[in-house]
């Protein structure tokens, strides 16, 4: 027996009155017509506002999720659950995402992979221990399994939630799974007792979508106790309505029962008639099942695949985390030590000018050596603090002056300026924008020019200069650095592999590639190279413009 008869599609009152803003979707619903359902909330999601997407969208892709469901089109309405589960994890609403783990757990079954449904369903509940529904699909599927002591335990779980009357529950799907409790365990007396009890519920119209398991099941236990003509009578009742309501699993089953019951009694041509259909639909159905069982599975696991690289790249920010901290105790301890040295072999120095050859020249050269890293040193700390001053994801984005940027970035690395260094700006008139953080872009900006220094530091030679400009170049924003050093050596430009690297081939640049790398990626940006017609380096931004109405 497949577990797809026993799959009722809900939808939670509150959905239900948004249904009812589209009548004709509302009204195709209301019919069992889902095909119909289909084309209708496409035309529906394609027209939607903007302002009611969020509120709206979840519950027309569930609508999508449950008739390509009951259409046996179940790697789409594999899509539609997956995305419903997204949307619920945006929503941080645990009983959103156990109903969407729930969708995502039926469709498993439906493709015969009871065990991951098992795991999903168990999520589920954790999630939220009073999902009933959830409960009583974990309850049929042990049950299909012969595992009646975890089964008896959630049956258990269903009578208790059911009776606190908080949870909107069907006594009709509670008999229904105590019926096949019952089935299953060979108990046909207790069984057909229960149905008994049922039968007036199939008046309900409501609840015409149930109607054929209901026969089904009363066919079954007449056929378990003998009774093979009114076991017929109710299987051709189940037949009957499971084609009107597209229930094709519940027709294949009953199908197979009665060919069985027609044989008991000896009525041989009637049951290979049943027999014969029996596997035609079950044959087709199978071959259907298989080629959505492997595109089920193949997003499940590309899913699964997708999450553990996102845990590997937290896991990883974490570590970069950690890394920042310890990069911050690291300068904050040995800071003052260096700003020790520093003062010491700049008192030696002056002393050495006011008493000059007093030390020794060797020794001379060593203390300037000494000076040399100690700067270097301080410097490379200052790019380390830079690195790690990332702005958080809460950090705000709005639009930013290119030229405001250039100017505030100017005023920054004027105090690192030798006096032999000119900085000119020559900016667009037009002032340009783009979007993102503004502390961001300072520091690109910052980064560039800080490697212009160290190049002309590097050189002996006067009026230095190192030229800023901006302009627009197409849709992008264009932020260009040019300085006058000695350019990169047989145009050999850094290379990609070249910003994830600390070590400088390219005289000062080291971790400040790395910095205007990582900034630029959240500006969508990117950075080129080249020689200038001055002998030096050119330096080369564009970034997407915002246009300012």
């Amino acid at each position: 027996m497949k577990s797809s008869i026993f799959n009722i599609i809900f939808l939670e009152p509150f959905e239900r009155s948004i249904l009812k803003r589209y009548p004709s979707i509302h009204k195709a619903w209301n019919l069992y017509k889902w095909q119909d359902c289909v084309n209708l909330t496409q035309d529906i999601l394609k027209e939607l506002s903007p302002l009611v997407q969020d509120s709206y969208q979840y519950i027309l892709f569930r609508v999508m999720s449950y008739s390509h469901f009951m259409l046996k089109n179940f790697d789409v309405s594999y899509d539609y659950a997956l995305r419903i589960l997204d949307l619920s994890y945006e929503m941080k609403d645990n009983m959103q995402i156990s109903r969407a783990l729930l969708d995502v757990a039926r469709i498993h079954k439906m493709v015969e992979d009871s065990y991951l449904a098992i795991d999903l369903l168990k999520r589920a509940i954790q999630l939220n221990p009073n999902n009933i529904v959830a409960i009583s699909e974990l309850c049929i599927t042990y049950l299909e399994l012969k595992d009646f002591e975890s089964a008896e335990c959630r049956l258990q779980r269903i009578e208790e939630l059911f009776s606190d009357g908080e949870q909107e529950y069907s006594v009709i799907a509670l008999n229904f799974i105590k019926i096949y409790y019952q089935i299953q365990k060979e108990d046909y007396e207790i069984a057909d007792k229960l149905l008994v009890e049922i039968e007036r519920e199939l008046y309900n119209p409501n609840l015409t979508l149930i109607n054929p398991l209901y026969f089904f099941l009363k066919g079954t236990v007449m056929f378990y106790s003998g009774e093979y003509e009114k076991g017929i009578e109710q299987l051709k009742n189940a037949i009957d309505l499971s084609r009107c309501y597209s229930r094709k699993n519940i027709l294949i089953n009953s199908l197979a029962l009665r060919s069985l019951a027609y044989e008991r009694t000896g009525d041989f041509k009637l049951a290979y008639e049943d027999k014969y259909a029996y596997n035609q639909l079950n044959n087709n159905l199978n071959n259907q099942l298989f080629n959505q069982r492997l595109s089920v599975l193949k997003k499940y696991y590309l899913r699964k695949e997708n999450e553990i690289k996102n845990q590997q790249i937290i896991e990883k920010a974490v570590r970069l985390s950690t890394v920042s901290l310890m990069a911050d105790n690291m300068i904050y301890e040995v800071t003052p030590y260096l700003h020790s040295i520093h003062l010491n072999v700049d008192t030696i120095l002056f002393w050495n000018k006011r008493q000059p050859g007093v030390i020794p020249s060797l020794f001379l050269e060593e203390i300037k050596m000494i000076k040399e890293s100690v700067i270097r040193t301080e410097q490379i700390i200052e790019q380390m603090k830079n690195y790690w001053n990332v702005p958080d994801d809460h950090t705000k984005y709005e639009s930013i002056s290119i030229n405001k940027a250039i100017e505030k970035a100017n005023i920054i690395i004027s105090k690192q300026l030798d006096g032999n260094i000119q900085v000119y700006a020559d900016l667009c008139p037009n002032d340009m924008f783009v979007y993102g953080n503004e502390i961001l872009l300072e520091q690109i900006i910052v980064n560039l020019l800080n490697n212009a220094i160290q190049a002309l530091l590097s050189v002996d030679k006067d009026n230095k200069q190192i030229t800023i400009t901006s302009k627009l170049v197409g849709d992008n924003v264009c932020i260009i650095v040019d300085d006058n050093a000695i350019g990169f050596l047989y145009d050999m430009f850094p290379k990609e592999d070249d910003f994830m690297s600390n070590k400088s081939s390219y005289g000062g640049m080291g971790l400040g590639l790395m910095i205007v790398k990582k900034f630029l990626d959240k500006f969508n940006g990117k950075i080129e190279f080249c020689n200038n017609s001055l002998g030096g380096a050119r330096t080369q931004v564009l970034l997407p413009q915002k246009v300012i109405n």
